[in-house]
């Protein structure tokens, strides 16, 4: 593990030229390391036309300019022709979107970026069960034998024609309670009511329409196809979702979990048996949202989300697996999209978003949150709302805050653990305007490496392996995931991966400094994160964490991606205490958020979880977090969206206490939601 910081690659990092598009400081680590750390590190080949591909998350000065990407027109470039469209009638198009980057042609259009986007890497990172699992070939690995992979269709009988099938963006839902997340147990008795399925499509986005049949088209018996607006993924709609429900309600029909291996859907990842999950995270979410009972309220009368009609949009395995969220927001901003063209925009639209990420700008400005909060100012407060969980990071002691002044640095400690195969990512946040920091970090080997200032980078090169970096420390005053300077340190894995061989970081105690720099004399608050990177499950491995965190440092603790001006985010408390939970994120003590909410998600004490949906209809799974916090704060919302709507409709004025997201928005409650005793303004403790 021998190592140095290398003083050749002490250079002015890429984008320090003024006039020039901020360079998403990610990208640079992948080149660093060869793209080792990526979920499908075998794909990164930046010389290659055909293996090459790279997505990214982006921003455009000017919405107009899409059309020079659509159609092809730049080769390399693929745009999804959904944000070619207006988000609402009458209004413009968004100038957020994503793409996906292929080969030599469209790596070096994206480098030199003619159009000036501002773009972030969306690509998922390693999870560390498959990092640590992981085998060339086997039970886990790529190449595992495609026998096992053949699926039993069962259902072929129903779709005996290669015609297209129905669309979910032909249905046009007057209200749709959309879901992002992952596992959609469709044929649950839950989301079905006396005329079939309430479900009007599932979306996919990890899987081609037609994995384990030659035909690229619609085979004949095979209900999935691509959709219509996304280049990616595969899909079924209205029809194809009824019949299928209709099959499975039939006597003597096959075992719903029968039918799901025989769609190849919802098959355990790592399971060579190809047994189909027992519960998924998203079906949990989409019962507590949409079920036809609600699980907090079972014995209430139906709401109107137990009428309204559903849709769930599937992470790809890889970056539900991603703890880190690193293409979460590509995912998310694609799903939402989706749902958009699915539903009637003139009735609701609610989309219930129960992950995210731990790094970030924290401050409503990262890409992902600055394209949602686009959405709803297009679209309008009143025909969409999105929700978040806050996360569960409380006390991960994954935040802190420090200030710097001119007779006094600041030293951050990160206990990085030993056993981890993958990538370990710190930011360093701090307003651009004012004073500028300089930093230098030591390894657990006691080397310090040089100090760097903004439009620095410097790379620490393994000594054992001299053509292979471990470390990268990168300090830009401008990026694109955020509006404030950051400085990036990234540490390849502790533990060689048991797929891909490579260069190993230190375990150990790593160390940051900080100080004004120059002449600077204003001190500066900054606040630096750890990204989000879950052990591997069942085992004892701990969480990297900053060591010295005081009570302070446990606010500020919100996921990245719920922080947005816009969006409704849901924190999580304990029915029967009515405190909140000792995991759930806390905001920044000096910046309020109206659209923070708590909302229960615990029963009691004695069981802090709450019952939902599993796979089967027969079954039911218990969950807490605030997972469950975000969609039971979008079954309200979605109920109040159309007592409004019809309260409109009769001539009354509105009555709703929820807190709008709006030009003013408020944090009174509606006394319907008092009286059930669910949801309740954030109090900072």
């Amino acid at each position: 593990m021998a190592a140095r910081w290398d003083p050749d690659t002490l250079f002015p990092a890429q984008n320090s030229t003024a006039g020039c598009a901020p360079l998403d400081p990610y990208a640079r680590w992948l080149l660093a390391s060869r793209g080792r750390g990526l979920a499908q590190w075998h794909n990164w080949n930046q010389d290659s036309e055909q293996d090459f591909e790279l997505q990214i998350l982006a921003c455009i000065a000017d919405p107009k300019d899409l059309d020079k990407l659509a159609n092809g027109k730049q080769a390399g470039v693929t745009l999804p022709t959904a944000y070619l469209a207006a988000v609402a009638e009458g209004s413009q198009r968004s100038a957020y979107f994503t793409a996906r980057i292929c080969g030599a042609a469209g790596f070096n259009w994206l480098r030199k970026n003619p159009l000036k986007l501002s773009w972030k890497v969306a690509l998922p990172l390693r999870d560390a069960q498959r990092a640590a699992q992981a085998s060339p070939k086997g039970r886990y690995g790529p190449t595992r034998d495609q026998a096992d992979m053949q699926a039993l269709n069962r259902v072929e009988a129903l779709f005996p024609s290669r015609q297209p099938l129905d669309s979910p963006a032909q249905y046009k839902a007057e209200g749709l309670i959309a879901v992002i997340d992952f596992g959609c147990p469709f044929l649950n008795d839950r989301f079905a009511d006396g005329l079939g399925t309430r479900l009007v499509g599932v979306w996919d986005q990890g899987q081609g329409p037609s994995r384990n049949h030659k035909d690229p088209a619609r085979p004949a018996g095979w209900p999935w196809q691509k959709p219509s607006q996304f280049g990616n993924g595969r899909e079924l709609g209205p029809t194809a979702l009824n019949a299928l429900r209709g099959f499975a309600c039939k006597p003597n029909a096959a075992e719903e979990t029968l039918i799901y291996r025989g769609l190849d859907y919802l098959i355990a990842y790592a399971d060579p048996r190809r047994r189909v999950w027992y519960a998924t995270h998203g079906g949990m979410v989409l019962d507590l949202v949409g079920g036809r009972h609600d699980p907090l309220n079972p014995q209430a009368d139906a709401d109107s989300a137990a009428r309204a009609k559903l849709l769930f949009v599937d992470l790809p395995t890889l970056t539900a697996a991603d703890s880190a969220g690193s293409s979460l927001g590509a995912h998310v901003l694609d799903g939402v999209r989706y749902a958009m063209a699915a539903a009637d925009p003139e009735f609701p639209l609610v989309v219930v978003i129960s992950y995210g990420n731990g790094a970030g700008p924290h401050d409503g400005s990262s890409l992902i949150e600055r394209a949602l909060d686009d959405l709803l100012r297009l679209r309008g407060g009143d025909k969409l709302a999105i929700v978040l969980a806050a996360g569960n990071a409380r006390a991960d002691a994954g935040h802190v805050r420090r200030r710097v002044a001119r007779e006094r640095s600041a030293m951050l400690r990160l206990q990085v653990v030993e056993s981890d195969t993958t990538d370990t990512f710190v930011e360093i946040w701090y307003p651009k305007q004012g004073s500028a920091l300089e930093l230098r970090v030591r390894s657990p080997g006691l080397v310090w490496s040089p100090w760097i200032v903004q439009g620095q980078e410097v790379l620490m090169r393994s000594t054992e392996a001299p053509d292979e970096f471990v470390a990268l420390l990168r300090h830009d005053r401008e990026v694109p995931n955020g509006s404030g300077a950051m400085a990036l340190l990234a540490l390849a894995p502790t533990t060689q991966p048991a797929d891909v061989e490579g260069a190993l970081a230190e375990a150990g105690l790593w160390e940051v400094e900080l100080r004004l720099s120059g002449s600077a004399s204003e001190p500066v608050e900054m606040d630096a994160w750890i990204e989000r990177d879950d052990p591997v499950r069942g085992s004892r491995t701990e969480r990297t964490r900053f060591i010295d965190c005081d009570d302070s440092d446990a606010h500020n603790t919100l996921s990245g991606m719920a922080t947005g001006a816009l969006t409704y985010k849901a924190a999580g408390y304990n029915r029967e205490t009515g405190q909140p939970t000792f995991y759930s994120s806390l905001p920044a003590i000096d910046r309020a958020d109206p659209l923070l909410v708590l909302v229960a998600c615990e029963e009691d004490m004695l069981q802090p979880t709450v019952a939902a949906a599993a796979t089967r209809s027969s079954d039911v799974f218990r969950m807490n977090g605030t997972s469950v916090a975000a969609p039971v704060l979008a079954r309200r919302l979605y109920n109040q969206m159309v007592e409004e709507r019809q309260r409109g409709k009769r001539g009354g004025p509105p009555t709703t206490g929820l807190p709008q997201p709006t030009a003013q928005p408020t944090a009174q409650l509606s006394a319907v939601l008092k009286e059930q005793g669910l949801v309740k303004p954030f109090e900072t403790d």
